[in-house]
């Protein structure tokens, strides 16, 4: 159960520099700073499809899994050391 949580937090923690990155821009500013955040934003939704569509196939693998090797091979970084994370 602690996994399952342990992913959750993950995605929740690569989701909200993107929210607090978005939510910290001005609304106003010069005539081309319009397109600038248009591309802003599609690289952070791109970004976070991303990240989503590994979560979900960690999240498929780990449902998938019928034993202790299995479930590893769903976590790549687990005992390689977190720095890589």
């Amino acid at each position: 159960m602690t996994r399952y949580m342990r992913l959750a937090a993950i995605a929740v923690a690569l989701t909200i520099p993107s929210v607090a990155w978005c939510q910290g821009a001005p609304s106003g500013g010069q005539a081309g700073d319009g397109q600038q955040f248009q591309e802003r934003k599609a690289e952070i939704l791109k970004h976070i499809g991303d990240r989503l569509a590994e979560i979900q196939q960690r999240q498929s693998c780990v449902q998938a899994a019928n034993n202790h090797e299995a479930l590893r091979a769903c976590m790549p970084h687990r005992g390689e050391g977190h720095g890589d994370q």
